[in-house]
């Protein structure tokens, strides 16, 4: 079918985004645990120790890559079934669709960030640290980050 004649379809857009997210968000809690897997004890953690005391512990590199792989995968499976071809002109998609999208593609996000934090906290205590510190700043920044760039400007760019 010829791209313009392609069917208006604005709520799909909505509802695309929603599962897009509610999906990846599920695959980030559980790539996010896979990655804390087999913590090694490195050493204990005092600043704080009256409210948080606990331990710093090192990633073990297969499992974090698995995760990453694991999600990775998800991000670009999820986007190519889902967002791809879902961004249509500004003039045949309503401002309410777009709004709703829009405001989708932010909760994801923090979404995210809130479902590897929690995968993290069933693994080792909240007062814990892991460590390397870029590990666990890709886990929570890179990976969010990433998914809704692509989320926003992927189907934008690609004319």
């Amino acid at each position: 079918m010829d791209d313009a004649k392609k069917p208006v379809r604005p709520w799909w857009g909505v509802i695309a985004t929603l599962l897009f997210w509610a999906i990846l968000d599920v695959v980030g809690f559980f790539a996010g645990d896979i990655q804390t897997l087999k913590l090694k004890k490195i050493s204990d953690f005092s600043a704080g120790a009256l409210l948080f005391p606990g331990a710093v512990y090192q990633y073990n590199v297969v499992c974090y890559l698995g995760g990453f792989v694991l999600f990775a995968g998800a991000l670009a499976g999820l986007w190519f079934l889902l967002l791809r071809d879902n961004y249509i002109s500004a003039e045949e998609n309503p401002w309410l669709c777009k709004t709703l999208r829009e405001v989708l593609h932010i909760a994801g996000a923090l979404g995210l960030v809130v479902a590897c934090i929690l995968s993290m906290m069933v693994n080792k205590s909240l007062g814990d640290s892991l460590t390397p510190g870029w590990a666990s700043f890709i886990t929570m920044v890179i990976w969010p980050a990433s998914a809704l760039a692509l989320a926003l400007f992927g189907g934008k760019l690609r004319r």
